[in-house]
């Protein structure tokens, strides 16, 4: 399963966790244990990133067509799902902030901030699922 960063790579190291801050439930109903594959993409996008579609039938200019060439996301390891929390934004808690994924938004305000460039208006009664994962490569 991919876990896609919208702009900014994945700050934790191998054998560390990290948590990341998804809105919504989504990710809640993930199994404890799932691999995921992490990737940095440019922009937000639906489905898998673009480097994980086969190349078998695939003509060149489906290559070159949107949104092909306007998204290169970049693979940037792997972890695995070791615990979640889910609840509304506003009582997230601070130990799990202190891990964030990303070492810029370990503090409220950067982290509202992020999250608003990927998912738009981030209210404090909007659920978001705390996603507790180890790198693992």
């Amino acid at each position: 399963m991919q876990l896609k960063n919208v702009g900014h790579s994945f700050d934790v190291g191998i054998h560390d966790v990290g948590v990341t801050i998804r809105k919504g439930e989504k990710w809640s109903k993930v199994p404890i244990g799932t691999e995921l594959e992490l990737w940095n993409c440019p922009k937000p996008h639906s489905g898998d990133c673009p480097q994980t579609f086969p190349t078998i039938n695939i003509s060149l200019t489906d290559l070159i067509e949107p949104p092909f060439k306007e998204i290169k996301c970049r693979r940037e390891g792997t972890g695995k799902i070791i615990g979640r929390w889910v609840g509304i934004f506003e009582k997230l808690p601070l130990n799990l902030v202190k891990i964030e994924h990303n070492l810029s938004a370990r503090n409220y305000d950067v982290l509202v901030k992020m999250l608003q460039d990927a998912y738009g208006i981030i209210k404090l009664n909007d659920i978001v699922t705390a996603l507790i994962y180890e790198r693992i490569e």
